[in-house]
């Protein structure tokens, strides 16, 4: 278990999960929130957590362009080939 990630309103426990199926062994970063109504659960497979890093590095050194570039409007996200956004 890791430590509790912090949002807005309240915070969700994490963990790394590890699922082996035959030969193959995968890794996963899970993330939980317990709600009123029940609980949510997301789970991020490592490649995608290296790519979402890869991309947040990227993003981060263009920041300063783009407030520089005065936008009316400026959205910048990453999606992955599986469709994580």
């Amino acid at each position: 278990k890791l430590p509790k990630l912090k949002t807005t309103y309240n915070s969700c426990e994490t963990k790394i999960g590890k699922i082996i199926s035959g030969n193959a062994m995968g890794y996963f970063y899970q993330i939980e929130k317990h709600g009123q109504y029940g609980d949510k659960v997301a789970s991020i497979e490592y490649s995608d957590l290296i790519e979402i890093l890869k991309a947040l590095t990227a993003l981060k050194g263009q920041v300063d362009i783009d407030i520089a570039s005065n936008p009316d409007y400026l959205e910048n996200k990453f999606i992955t080939v599986d469709g994580f956004q």
